[in-house]
């Protein structure tokens, strides 16, 4: 009996580290970042790295702080990139940079339109919704101006995936620079389903034909990208000695809470009498009843964790009791 219990006991252990029923075969998720960590599963997965690098222009020390993140699961994904540049003197020509990226990619094959009886197609389109935030903010504090110094700060994001096939793409980037005479401009471009002045929050794919009771595929995708440097280009006259100048450049495109299906209306786009499912990215009669996607390990770990430890203890309780110390007649 023993070896038997403790054969249940190493089985349920081993069934906690696997992800259970719809959500496990009908997605996909990957999540990756520029410094090479890359996750692959079918439940939640994400990536992340942070760094420090230490510069330096004529001896006077600087850093370069990146951060990546990304993470994909049911309901959408998320991406951020982020770099600081931090130089307190620029005595020296040199030209400093560097750069973050993550992106995310969730895949749903369980998609299911039903209507009414004999339908076998229907037009559609889907609703998103994206949510985060984004910054470029050159500055260059100037002390002497024997050196001619600018620099930039740029984001990008993209995103984009496909319905049944059909794909849609979108991408918002912006720029601004600035020397030691000032800002020299920024400019904000946005292409495809995100085109306007700034990522709207909320928008819809194009209309397309979809199958009525037969699953079907929607795949979401996001990238985010962040670049900070600058140039001391030339001697203007006399010795260079910029030792008072100082650079701080900031550049932040973070879309971790999230690109997902809107929540403030229908998933889909239909007409009266069909509605749509999908267990796996949390849809039910075409509402998205899920939340933002964070990295959080799968419930049923837990709920195993605790049966495997009943049963443990329950083991271990008999064979107290089969040694207890019995009365003599």
């Amino acid at each position: 009996m023993s070896k038997q219990i403790s054969a249940i006991v190493v089985f349920l252990l081993l069934l906690s580290a696997v992800p259970l029923f719809a959500d496990g075969i009908s997605s996909s998720y990957t999540a990756s970042v520029a410094g090479g960590d890359s996750n692959t599963g079918t439940s939640t997965v994400s990536a992340s790295l942070s760094t420090t690098t230490d510069i330096s222009n004529g001896g006077i020390s600087g850093t370069i702080t990146t951060n990546e993140y990304a993470v994909a699961g049911p309901g959408g994904v998320g991406s951020s990139s982020s770099v600081v540049l931090i130089q307190p003197g620029v005595p020296s020509l040199a030209s400093i940079g560097g750069s973050a990226q993550s992106s995310a990619i969730a895949t749903f094959t369980d998609f299911i339109i039903t209507g009414p009886t004999g339908s076998v197609s229907v037009p559609a389109s889907l609703n998103l919704a994206l949510n985060g935030t984004y910054a470029t903010t050159p500055n260059i504090f100037s002390g002497l101006d024997n050196i001619l110094i600018s620099a930039s700060s740029i984001i990008d994001l993209s995103v984009g995936g496909s319905v049944d096939g059909t794909g849609f793409s979108g991408t918002f980037n912006q720029a601004s620079g600035v020397n030691g005479q000032g800002p020299t401009g920024m400019t904000s471009t946005a292409t495809g389903i995100l085109d306007g002045e700034v990522p709207a929050p909320n928008f819809t794919t194009s209309l397309t034909t979809l199958p009525v009771g037969t699953a079907f595929t929607v795949v979401l995708q996001m990238s985010t990208d962040a670049i900070a440097g600058y140039q001391a280009e030339a001697t203007i006259g006399g010795d260079p000695g910029n030792a008072g100048t100082s650079i701080d450049i900031q550049s932040v495109s973070d879309y971790s809470d999230t690109l997902t299906f809107s929540s403030v209306g229908p998933v889909f786009n239909l007409p009266d009498g069909y509605t749509a499912n999908s267990v796996s990215a949390d849809v039910v009669n075409n509402q998205y009843v899920g939340g933002a996607v964070t990295a959080t390990p799968e419930p049923t770990t837990g709920l195993l964790l605790g049966i495997s430890l009943l049963i443990l203890l329950l083991f271990w309780g008999r064979r107290v009791g089969s040694h207890a110390v019995r009365p003599c007649a």
